[in-house]
């Protein structure tokens, strides 16, 4: 995950886009706009701000196609070629690697070894036409939104920076308050409040469905079977 940035001041971003300060802390407010910026970051499926991603591991795959965790792939730093576990004295264990960027916006590589490694028969790596390959890939990358985040995507870090702040503040009796009260009676007064919405820990279901309507367009959808790597048998 990266941290937050993007925005020169986020105490006066969360003011503008509705969020109240009250009696707390500016500490406390940023790390409550951490936590949303980590939690938008989780439900988009990348960093919200070009960050890089280090020592990302896969296995190797027979096609040399891997699909990297984060998608808005901007470069590929580094890739290493990993031929054992760490466990026996191979002359040549890991070898630098070669990538091609085949789609940034999904997160697909192509992978492979710049040269050929020294036979490590002892250390169990499978011998393919009298060669061996490599067990994994070690990858480098920088990924992440484009600059500078749209209101859409400010909005949202902002309402989940508010529910956040909520319960930090008032501790965890927040989480009942922060539900939707769907009727009550005056009479001895009673109240019935709506269930906890899935798609959100705290809030009632329209803030909920407000958050997942401006990301929406952030997430990426990947077509059943496409570059979906056919893995080599152990």
């Amino acid at each position: 995950m990266s941290l937050m940035s993007g925005s020169a001041n986020w105490i006066d971003t969360f003011v503008t886009f509705g969020g109240v300060t009250g009696t707390s802390s500016t500490a406390t407010i940023l790390k409550a706009i951490q936590v949303a910026w980590d939690e938008a970051e989780q439900f988009i499926g990348t960093q919200l701000y070009p960050y890089t991603v280090s020592n990302e591991v896969h296995e190797w795959s027979s096609n040399g196609l891997i699909r990297l965790k984060n998608h808005h792939v901007t470069s590929v730093t580094s890739v290493i070629a990993k031929h054992d576990e760490e466990t026996c004295d191979c002359d040549v264990t890991d070898v630098t690697g070669c990538s091609i960027l085949v789609d940034p916006y999904i997160g697909i590589v192509s992978i492979k070894e710049c040269y050929h490694n020294a036979p490590c028969a002892s250390c169990g790596c499978p011998n393919r036409g009298g060669g061996t390959m490599a067990r994994w890939a070690v990858v480098t990358y920088v990924a992440g939104m484009a600059q500078p985040l749209t209101d859409k995507q400010l909005l949202a870090i902002v309402l989940l920076a508010k529910n956040n702040l909520s319960v930090m503040s008032g501790g965890l009796d927040e989480f009942q308050e922060l539900q939707e009260i769907r009727n009550y009676s005056s009479m001895s007064y009673s109240e019935g409040r709506s269930p906890k919405a899935k798609g959100n820990r705290f809030s009632h279901p329209t803030r909920a469905d407000m958050v997942f309507d401006l990301l929406r367009d952030d997430r990426v959808k990947v077509p059943i079977g496409y570059a979906r790597p056919r893995k080599w048998e152990w």
